[in-house]
């Protein structure tokens, strides 16, 4: 994983798809995975238009997702929604499909600090 995230670890969260409840210790253990609407997700306005973070919040909020933060990205020349995941693609893809918009990329170098499980930058495309 790059960037400097800590890694996430829920002691009570389960795989629903996982039918062996048993350890097998000769298995490389997996990175954990957030349940969705656990996923913390931070939505920031990057296109200039009044609303959209708000807007997108509610599409994934009717999804019952929870927005921990919206507000403006570091410009407003996003011309492309880009969501940002650390290590969960499948979280990345399940927001994109709600929002009907978005390039999916793994974690950047300059969001490093914020600690969501995905960024989201709303573009002009929105």
């Amino acid at each position: 994983m790059s960037g400097n995230y800590p890694e996430i670890l829920d002691e009570n969260s389960t795989e629903e798809n996982n039918s062996d409840s048993s350890t097998n210790s000769n298995q490389a253990p997996e990175t954990p995975v957030v349940n969705e609407k656990d996923a913390q997700i931070i939505i920031l306005n990057g296109s200039g238009k009044n609303g959209v973070a708000t807007r997108a919040s509610d599409l994934l909020k009717i999804e019952d997702f929870t927005i921990t933060k919206t507000g403006n990205a570091d410009k407003f020349s996003y011309d492309e929604t880009i969501i940002y995941y650390k290590d969960n693609k499948k979280l990345a893809n399940s927001v994109k499909k709600i929002l009907g918009k978005g390039k999916i990329v793994q974690q950047a170098e300059k969001y490093q600090n914020i600690e969501p499980d995905v960024l989201i930058v709303i573009g002009k495309d929105f």
